[in-house]
């Protein structure tokens, strides 16, 4: 599966390696996209993600090398 996100991605859900849903990707822009974060989404699970400590913050860059594929209906990240 292909690893690029585009425009068409933005509203997809983006999950973990065990289908969790983590958050959406808010807006892609160039070859970046942001994911908003479920409230729910613990900085626990952030860090395990690759994405650090994102305390305050409810976006975050998705990098290339956190995706492991770019579905038709979900953006599935690894662990």
């Amino acid at each position: 599966m292909p690893k690029n996100i585009t425009q068409e991605d933005e509203g997809k859900p983006v999950v973990d390696a065990r289908d969790d849903k983590i958050g959406v990707v808010a807006e892609v822009e160039g070859d970046t996209a942001w994911i908003e974060f479920n409230p729910d989404t613990t900085n626990e699970i952030k860090t395990r993600l690759g994405f650090g400590d994102t305390s305050g913050e409810n976006t975050n860059p998705i990098e290339e090398d956190q995706i492991d594929a770019v579905g038709d209906d979900k953006i599935i990240l690894k662990n």
